[in-house]
């Protein structure tokens, strides 16, 4: 068993810090066709919707059975906003049961690896892929996809059979999200959504889907942001996280930026994939294991870095874009002194937004320069693309142009 089997899983003796339960970068440009979904190293969840007497049964035997049907169709998606825009929140009838499945990534490639796009015309395929326009938690549209999986008749009871690993009845939770929605509670709705975060699609299968490649940054000075810290261990601190790009080896020298001191630390092992490894890259989700004892001023929104390769920040200049109400944005300007919250990285700052002097407001839909001051440094470096928030919610997307401390 590898050695950070015991470390990436906090017990006794050991402090956790910051456990998550989302990395998301939120990049500014996210891809037109891009999927989406909750997944680790060896499953995923895809969403569906039944009448009760299915979905009962379902959970019942933890595996699809009758009435539940193999002699025809079926859609997953893994999406849950999709799920909700297509299932009208489980109101419309014979939705009114929403399940999580969760599948094997095995079983979820070979899918998609058959498959055919729909404007591609179904005729005889296994699979039929069809993307259709994301969804913001209050139902508008979004200016990327998100994929559906139609399952033919020939592969279903593989689905059934052999793929599916476990199924939850979400039912309870879509309701709580749906009264919080009816109240305007949005940032209880964000709190509660079930996490997603792209998933690496093999570049065969990304072709085959239409989906533009995307090849992992490897050339670039390593960088991963930091979604969790194990600390208290005998052999040092655990920080995991997915690299965002370059290479780490074991042996190497990392910096730990952004929230007070740069400090360094050295990497005495990598684990990927539940396997111990000389050397991560970009696009792996891994656990590093530091050189980092005793107490450790570590923290989720921190980066590891390539000594020299980037510096913590708190003022700034950016070119922001805000969302129309329709694309769940703000539904009124804002002015001078603005205050809402910020992701970078792995990073939610509050800060202070500053316009220009002939400026007076910037409305839904607008394009601005500003200036930013931030509540606390974050790794920061131009070209670093960003999101704005209220209440957990997106409301625009920024790039920074200058550093201006």
């Amino acid at each position: 068993m590898p050695v950070f089997t015991a470390i990436l899983t906090p017990g006794a003796g050991t402090r956790c810090v910051s456990r998550t339960r989302l990395y998301d970068p939120h990049r500014l440009t996210t891809p037109h066709l891009e999927i989406r979904a909750d997944y680790d190293a060896s499953t995923i969840v895809v969403y569906q919707a039944y009448r009760p007497e299915i979905a009962q049964a379902a959970v019942a035997a933890q595996r699809f059975v009758a009435p539940f049907s193999v002699s025809r169709m079926t859609w997953i998606k893994p999406s849950f906003l999709w799920m909700m825009e297509r299932s009208g929140w489980a109101t419309k009838e014979g939705q009114e049961h929403v399940l999580g499945v969760r599948i094997t990534r095995a079983g979820w490639e070979e899918a998609l690896a058959s498959a055919r796009l729909s404007e591609q015309g179904s005729g005889d395929a296994p699979v039929v892929v069809q993307w259709d326009p994301e969804r913001t938690a209050r139902g508008a549209k979004l200016g990327h996809r998100s994929i559906q999986v139609g399952l033919g008749r020939g592969i279903v009871q593989r689905y059934v059979s052999e793929w599916t690993v476990e199924i939850r009845d979400l039912t309870p939770l879509v309701g709580k999200l749906r009264r919080f929605r009816e109240e305007g509670e949005w940032s209880l709705v964000a709190h509660w959504l079930p996490p997603e975060r792209p998933y690496p699609v093999p570049p065969l299968i990304a072709r085959r889907l239409g989906m533009p490649d995307a090849p992992p940054m490897i050339d670039q000075s390593f960088l991963m942001p930091i979604v969790d810290v194990i600390a208290g261990l005998a052999r040092g601190t655990v920080v995991t996280g997915r690299i965002e790009r370059g290479t780490v080896r074991v042996g190497d020298e990392v910096e730990i930026v952004g929230s007070g001191a740069t400090t360094k630390a050295a990497v005495l092992g990598i684990e990927t994939s539940r396997k111990l490894v000389d050397v991560g890259r970009a696009a792996d989700e891994v656990g590093l294991l530091l050189d980092k004892r005793g107490r450790v001023d570590m923290e989720r929104g921190q980066v590891l870095a390539k000594p020299g390769s980037i510096g913590s920040h708190r003022r700034l200049a950016a070119t922001l874009h805000m969302r129309t109400k329709e694309e769940g944005g703000r539904d009124t300007p804002f002015r001078d002194g603005y205050r809402p919250s910020f992701w970078f990285w792995t990073c939610n700052p509050g800060g202070t937004v500053t316009l220009p002097r002939e400026q007076h407001e910037v409305k839904p839909g607008d394009d601005a320069t500003v200036q930013i001051d931030l509540l606390v440094s974050v790794a920061c470096e131009v070209g670093l693309h960003f999101t704005v928030r209220e209440s957990g919610e997106i409301v625009g997307e920024g790039v920074v142009t200058q550093l201006l401390d």
